[in-house]
């Protein structure tokens, strides 16, 4: 006989506990290390109808008679954010990968051409000595970029450059893209999903939503201090004097601030309706005429769609007019900003470290930095070399 308890219980004891919310997953921050670089492969979870709680009753709290024991036998380890059924499987896929990664590059006549970039790439990422002693160097080339813009007009070359640089422009969340200014990507259109059309999004924020920015309770005013002086070490690190590097801060977080307002809120983007504002492209170049969106497509070799999908226009009504409004050193400031911002995982100690003490510990309560086998993972995985 068909029974749905047991039905939602396979469910509940199958799929990731991370999707029931932040308290599913969080149970202490106790436990060992997930990823040193020796570690073997985790273990996998599988489904195990003994992980319920038979002493409790399934009709008072069937949450907790479903995942007391899971939870209690899985702390998140120190270094993880958060730990659910499924992070032994992502972790063991990363240690395939690890494998895979290493295997290729050792010196080996017979490898393909690809092996050997992949290799190479690979034990570049992982020359932390190497690393270390090129410092801040990497970041030159980009930061030289920015640092001869001329105008106003040459900044949407050198957004699409950003978007391209650092992947993630068309990777939405439930409150923006965590991109540069803005993002852009395709996906089915709303109201026939026979068609890939192009959407563009709210985005130009560092953290994770608008409320970091505007909320006027106790721990987001200090969340907001921190995040500024976290920038203004950030600016030292990437060789900016003492002062320069406070005035800087202090222009990032205006722009963001500004955008932050703009933003609709991630209650309202819930609403399909609300995000499904159609538009021609003569629609958007009238919207935000300070970006030229036909050179922006073209530089991202993006097709041509049969519409626009912006989910916010009074976003980009405010974007526009922040980017007339402020002068060009602004936002080369902000572009500076994002740069370093971006490519902090990848850098010398010194940048990982204070990009992990903000972003991972302070935001997220990350007790220990994972190892940077997944960075180099990350960075292989949106790089180009394969192209």
């Amino acid at each position: 006989m068909f029974n749905p308890r047991v039905t939602l219980c396979l469910v509940l004891l199958t799929v990731p506990l991370a999707v029931f919310g932040q308290n599913a997953a969080i149970t202490s921050t106790s436990g060992a290390s997930t990823n040193a670089p020796d570690a073997p492969a985790p273990k996998l979870e599988h489904f195990d109808p003994n992980l319920v709680d038979q002493s409790l009753s399934a009709c008072d709290d069937f949450y907790k008679y479903s995942c007391n024991k899971w939870l209690a036998a899985n702390p998140i380890p120190p270094d993880q954010v958060f730990w659910s059924t499924g992070s032994s499987l992502e972790l063991w896929n990363d240690n395939a990968l690890r494998e895979t990664l290493e295997a290729n590059s050792k010196n080996d006549p017979k490898r393909s051409p690809v092996q050997q970039k992949i290799g190479d790439y690979w034990a570049a990422c992982m020359d932390e000595s190497g690393i270390e002693a090129a410092g801040v160097k990497p970041l030159q080339l980009e930061l030289d970029r920015i640092a001869v813009l001329k105008s106003k007009k040459e900044l949407t070359l050198e957004i699409a450059h950003i978007h391209h640089l650092f992947p993630g422009a068309w990777e939405q969340s439930d409150n923006q893209t965590n991109s540069a200014f803005f993002g852009f990507t395709g996906q089915p259109d709303y109201d026939d999903s026979s068609k890939v059309v192009a959407q563009i999004d709210q985005g130009g924020l560092s953290l994770p939503n608008r409320d970091y920015y505007i909320n006027t309770d106790d721990k987001s005013v200090e969340t907001l201090k921190k995040f500024r002086a976290h920038m203004q070490k950030m600016f030292v690190l990437a060789e900016e004097t003492e002062a320069q590097a406070g005035i800087d801060a202090g222009t990032v977080i205006e722009l963001e601030t500004a955008m932050a307002k703009a933003q609709m809120d991630n209650v309202k983007r819930r609403d399909p309706k609300n995000v499904n504002n159609k538009m021609s492209l003569a629609q958007i170049r009238a919207l935000t005429p300070s970006i030229e969106w036909d050179a922006y497509l073209k530089a991202l070799k993006a097709p041509t769609s049969d519409h626009y999908i912006v989910t916010s226009p009074d976003f980009f009504r405010a974007e526009e007019k922040l980017l007339v409004e402020h002068p060009l050193e602004h936002w080369k400031t902000y572009m500076r900003w994002q740069v370093i911002h971006r490519s902090a995982p990848y850098l010398n100690k010194a940048m990982v470290e204070e990009n992990f003490a903000f972003f991972a510990h302070t935001l997220a309560g990350q007790e220990q930095q994972s190892f940077a086998v997944g960075n180099c993972e990350d960075l292989i995985a949106n790089s180009r070399i394969i192209d």
